[in-house]
């Protein structure tokens, strides 16, 4: 799964350093991600982050829409040094 995080709506003037995480109030099965907290390809406007399944629970064929109907979230944050 790939996803692209829009930030332009924080109007960074630079790319800054971003974290973040994966997470649902509903259920847990986002447990089974790995590779969600690497961030590819930061700019100011934008950082790519990619995700797979390590677990029959999800399985990677229906990752993307499992991570919709659980209703998982991407926690962000982006700051300067």
């Amino acid at each position: 799964m790939t996803m692209i995080v829009d930030t332009t709506i924080c109007n960074f003037t630079d790319t800054p350093l971003y974290f973040l995480s994966v997470g649902n109030a509903v259920s847990y099965d986002h447990w089974c991600l790995t590779g969600e907290n690497a961030i590819y390809f930061p700019t100011k406007q934008s950082f790519q982050i990619y995700g797979q399944s390590t677990c029959s629970l999800v399985p990677a064929a229906t990752l993307a829409s499992e991570a919709v109907t659980l209703e998982w979230d991407v926690n962000w944050i982006g700051f300067y040094k």
